[in-house]
């Protein structure tokens, strides 16, 4: 799947989560490379640089969500633009 984000990490850009498990973040500041998975309601990630989170995933719309961090960090938007087949 490929999202949009803003806010998320404090940054904005495009996500790719591949079925596999692998996670990569384009955005201003460069490129993050790690994992994810989905626990519940939540989107779990470990990116090298940043180390691991979770993220709580509220749908706000047909393809947008408010991405909450469990660690009070502020909230960001996702916007599925693409999904894996």
């Amino acid at each position: 799947m490929t999202a949009r984000f803003s806010g998320w990490y404090r940054r904005s850009g495009t996500a790719v989560f591949q079925k596999d498990g692998t996670a990569r973040l384009d955005a201003a500041g460069g490129v993050l490379v790690g994992s994810w998975k989905l626990e519940g309601n939540k989107i779990c990630t470990n990116y090298t640089s940043l180390g691991p989170g979770c993220q709580y995933l509220e749908k706000t719309g047909d393809t947008t969500y408010r991405v909450v961090p469990d660690n009070g960090d502020s909230a960001g938007r996702f916007e599925i633009v693409q999904k894996r087949r």
